[in-house]
């Protein structure tokens, strides 16, 4: 089957929604601190104005633009979400996040108290050592009004790609994410989040494939957590709350939190295959958690947990997962995680008792006039587990795979019109290294008011071939509008190949137009052409969302 879209419908999709209140939109900058397989955590959160499903933009080397959407917040965390699951952006990479400019709160340095009138009334038997609102009895979850609200997302894109013959791709997705706070006056809050999809392939000599299916991502019910509250409870299909390392769970999470602030809990469940359909009951998996959080320091946190796993009845991993976060506003930053899988006699591939398999660290200094600057570091080993067998690995293969990546990135505001920004990227494996870097500068105001205009050259030696290219974009912010030109070139040089696979020249144009008809309902649209050698397709679609 092929879908046709209107001729009207000709401009790219941001594959992310606008919600603005008063019009203006604002790019936010951010930057990724960990990762994982699609998806990432950047350093911005609710403290900077982020609400879930605000869309982000990333840049990475020769990836052209990476597009998601906030699932999850923390006060100056959050974790993006991309609509391929499989999709991989590394630590450091520069992104963006779309906000209405009222929601743009604007940062004030610790330590610093605005100024206001003396206090009318002397405060009386109050002591500086307790909390500020001591004594003062806050409103029960269970005694607030019902309230409930949602979003409803549908998307539509479609390609044709006429190397090597005519082949056409079509995806469609409908999605409803529901909340609901206090639904049975007891203080708890229910959630449900499921879309349904759609897709169908077109190729020459070939029977057309179609495909329609259901994905349950969430239906879970949470209770207590609150200040009149230390113990918290969840339970259904749910990203675990404490530990989303541990991944989606079937099953049930108890949280408990100690006079000192401190949190333990433990989890019980089922573990959701990682694809389309979200099938459930093979892996079994149950955790044990303790995070460490100052009550003087929002800032700093540091947690670490155990989960075992357990493939169709047979024993499969002991993971064991150590997270740190050191986030003031301004200064010295840190974000760090490290992975640790224990080994036993049922192992064949691995000869020791223990391996670090994943470790991730940013660490950086950010200045009060937006200057910044990263440095990053990962690692990761393939884990011999029965859930995630790599067939394509043989056992000395897997005891020697190993991933090493560093990268170092700034970026300076120079004038009220220019800013710098660049990095610096190398990695390793077993067998070969690379390396490479960018440099960007972008122009405010230059072409127009309201516009933003940037050029990057950049240079990545990979595994297989070495890229060498530039970027050139075009934003333009008009009030509840976001129109957006991409063009990049990058010369592709092949390893291993000769005659006209040596080298490719490739090419690839996007325009793009996001807009907030109101606080409830924003569409995207897109259209991307890529050309030149080896490739030639174009891609449209469009994405809308209405919140209710």
């Amino acid at each position: 089957m092929r879908i046709h879209f209107a001729v009207g419908i000709c401009l790219y999709l941001s594959a992310v929604p606008l919600a603005a209140q008063d019009g203006k939109i604002v790019r936010l900058p951010a930057r990724v601190t960990l990762t994982q397989a699609g998806s990432v955590s950047i350093d911005r959160g609710t403290d900077h104005g982020l609400s879930i499903g605000d869309p982000v933009w990333f840049y990475p080397r020769g990836q052209g633009t990476v597009e998601g959407r906030v699932e999850r917040l923390e006060a100056r965390t959050a974790w993006v979400r991309f609509s391929d699951p499989d999709m991989v952006v590394d630590i450091g990479v520069r992104g963006e996040v779309l906000l209405p400019r009222d929601r743009l709160q604007k940062e004030q340095p610790e330590g610093q108290v605005p100024d206001h009138p003396p206090w009318p009334e002397p405060i009386q038997d109050w002591d500086p050592q307790d909390p500020l609102l001591k004594g003062r009895p806050g409103t029960h979850p269970e005694a607030r009004p019902s309230q409930w609200g949602g979003r409803w997302t549908n998307s539509l894109n479609w390609s044709r790609s006429s190397e090597g013959g005519q082949r056409d791709f079509a995806f469609a997705r409908s999605g409803l994410d529901l909340w609901f706070e206090n639904p049975f006056s007891q203080g708890g809050q229910l959630w449900i989040d499921g879309e349904l999809n759609y897709r169908s392939v077109t190729v020459p000599d070939e029977p057309d494939f179609n495909d329609t299916e259901f994905r349950l991502d969430r239906l879970s019910y949470a209770w207590g957590g609150s200040r009149q509250q230390a113990e918290r409870i969840q339970v259904g299909r749910f990203l675990q709350y404490e530990f989303p390392e541990f991944g989606v769970l079937d099953g049930a999470e108890f949280g408990y939190r100690l006079a000192s602030g401190d949190r333990v809990g433990a989890s019980f469940g089922f573990m959701p295959e990682p694809n389309s359909s979200h099938s459930t009951g093979k892996d079994l998996q149950t955790a044990v958690f303790f995070r460490h959080l100052p009550l003087e320091k929002d800032h700093f946190s540091i947690g670490s947990g155990f989960q075992k796993t357990w493939h169709e009845g047979n024993q499969d991993r002991d993971l064991w997962v150590t997270t740190l976060r050191y986030q003031p506003i301004y200064g010295f930053h840190l974000y760090a995680s490290s992975w640790v899988d224990f080994y036993g006699s049922q192992d064949k591939a691995k000869t020791s008792s223990m391996e670090l398999t994943q470790f991730q660290a940013t660490a950086g200094y950010r200045w009060q006039n937006g200057d910044g600057l990263n440095l990053s570091l990962r690692r990761i080993r393939f884990p011999e587990t029965l859930r995630f067998q790599v067939s394509s690995l043989n056992r000395q293969a897997l005891r020697d795979q190993e991933n090493l990546s560093l990268d170092l990135s700034g970026w300076h505001q120079l004038n009220d019109w220019i800013s710098l920004s660049g990095s610096l990227h190398q990695w390793s494996d077993q067998d070969d290294s690379g390396g490479g870097g960018e440099m960007r500068v972008e122009f405010e105001d230059l072409i127009w008011s309201g516009s933003t205009f940037a050029a990057t050259a950049f240079r990545q030696a990979g595994k297989f071939s070495d890229a060498t290219g530039g970027r050139l974009e075009l934003n333009y912010f008009r009030n509840s509008s976001v129109w957006r030109l991409y063009w990049e070139s990058v010369l592709y040089q092949q390893a291993g190949f000769s005659g006209g696979q040596a080298d490719l020249w490739q090419q690839s144009l996007r325009l793009s137009w996001d807009h907030s008809f109101s606080s409830h309902f924003s569409l995207s649209t897109y259209l991307e052409q890529l050309f030149g050698e080896q490739q030639n397709s174009t891609s449209i679609g469009i994405f809308s969302q209405t919140t209710f």
